[in-house]
């Protein structure tokens, strides 16, 4: 009969030790450059809490164009641009 022994992994490696990986930039349709932020909004009719009302999620898209997009949050098709956003 053999001797069955466990094998345990490597223990990791330290963080100082490793090395970082790729981060991939997140790109949308319409804007120029890869995104620098992403927001969901829910907004709801007053009347919701009756069952009567009707809600809706948006998604706002940013990134270094300087032009905001407005989009519906569940089918993702584009309601607007803010042109001539600052910052």
């Amino acid at each position: 009969f053999k001797k069955m022994v466990a094998k345990t992994a490597p223990a990791p490696a330290p963080a100082a030790q490793m090395t970082s990986s790729r981060q991939i930039p997140i790109v949308c349709p319409g804007h120029t450059r890869p995104l620098a932020e992403l927001q969901f909004c829910r907004i709801s009719d007053d009347t919701e809490e009756n069952g009567t009302g009707e809600s809706r999620t948006f998604l706002v898209s940013a990134c270094h164009d300087k032009k905001p997009m407005l989009r519906d949050g569940h089918t993702g098709d584009w309601i607007g641009t803010f042109s001539g956003h600052k910052g």
